[in-house]
């Protein structure tokens, strides 16, 4: 069922027997054109290219660039993002053969397979059927190409950690993988340069005291040291917010926020409109819109009644009121009989009590699952 309705979407589906022939695996992929259609549905913004301008090269512009590199601050490059449009694809720009990156085509898979049916998506809850287990896992398979990228930019280099291209691991992982690698050099490189002055300062007090058997840590250098590095934590934070800002600007995720998708359970009617912060307005109400252009307007949206949002809210309330009271009275009664075992002198009486209340949680979340 799931496989058919993968490929009415337009996905490519390799059903394959696993080695313990236990479990199938399925292989979803997609074509360009499928892809395409998807990153211009949900206005995926992409980067346009840049045009090059060559300059002339002399030695003030090689101190500036080691002076950049020396304190960790990259050449600005400006970026400009625009949403993606199938007619003018050729004005992207992507350094990947298959045109969208490895991030973006897991993105737009898992979108399609979430998307509603008349938006051209499979409809699929995966939390759903994992819990159903026709699902046991879903997760991205790694690409040899992209593989291969990152052991010979990143991984073969004698000191990868400190010379990661954050747009490599943001083309291949995503953003977020990106910004903790790149916070992780970033914080590393600083650590080198407190690392020599707690260095300088251990071996003063070494060199003060070295007769005496025990080395002197109320050292006057180390008020200095207490000093420096109060100045490095306040430079690095301030420093790290410029290089964050900076990245951020650069992956196009300045006014990123977390939207959450419709839930597939969720049922109402489907109706030709906008929701707003005053509700629901239908394009059929408007005077500015006729019959004509509403026919051409494919902007819908599954709109639930309140009244019967509220309705549905009140019948629950008392089964939420009924499984709280029972929470409270069991807890109170565990505690109770927690009690009542130690004050008895019962030999492992509060183990019981203990296992007893373990046991309730447990009981409590299998009904709440279920329910």
């Amino acid at each position: 069922m799931l496989i058919k309705r993968m490929k009415k979407c337009g996905l490519i589906v390799v059903k394959q027997l696993s080695v313990d022939e236990e479990f199938y695996m399925l292989k979803v992929t997609a074509p360009f054109e499928t892809f395409s259609r998807e990153a211009e549905r949900i206005e995926l913004r992409m980067p346009l290219k840049q045009e090059r301008k060559l300059n002339k090269e002399d030695l003030f512009s090689h101190f500036k660039e080691w002076f950049r590199q020396l304190i960790h601050q990259k050449k600005a490059i400006a970026v400009t993002y625009a949403k993606y449009e199938s007619a003018a694809k050729n004005i992207y720009a992507t350094s990947d053969p298959r045109f969208f990156r490895s991030m973006e085509r897991q993105r737009l898979i898992i979108s399609i397979m979430k998307a509603r049916r008349w938006a051209g998506g499979c409809e699929i809850d995966i939390a759903s059927e994992m819990e159903r287990e026709v699902l046991s896992d879903v997760y991205p398979l790694h690409t040899r190409q992209g593989q291969q990228r990152l052991l010979t930019e990143w991984l073969d280099h004698p000191i990868y950690d400190l010379c990661v291209s954050p747009s490599l691991i943001r083309d291949y992982f995503g953003e977020k993988i990106a910004f903790y690698f790149e916070y992780i050099t970033f914080y590393t490189k600083w650590l080198l340069s407190l690392s020599l002055v707690g260095l300088i300062a251990f071996l003063v007090c070494w060199w003060d005291d070295g007769k005496a058997s025990t080395l002197n840590l109320d050292h006057d250098i180390n008020i200095a040291y207490a000093i420096i590095l109060c100045l490095w934590s306040t430079l690095f934070l301030e420093f790290w917010k410029r290089h964050e800002a900076s990245l951020a600007y650069r992956f196009d995720v300045t006014d990123f926020s977390n939207k959450a998708d419709p839930r597939p359970q969720f049922r109402g009617s489907l109706i030709k409109g906008r929701i707003t912060a005053n509700g629901l307005i239908k394009f059929s109400e408007m005077e500015d819109i006729s019959e004509d252009q509403l026919k051409n307007i494919n902007e819908y949206v599954v709109w639930y009644p309140p009244l019967k949002r509220a309705l549905k809210s009140c019948l629950g309330l008392p089964i939420v009121s009924t499984f709280a009271v029972t929470v409270v009275i069991g807890t109170l009664a565990l505690l109770g009989f927690k009690s009542f075992m130690e004050n008895e002198g019962v030999t492992g009486g509060g183990i019981w009590g203990s296992i007893a209340n373990a046991l309730f949680i447990i009981f409590m979340n299998i009904v709440y699952r279920k329910v």
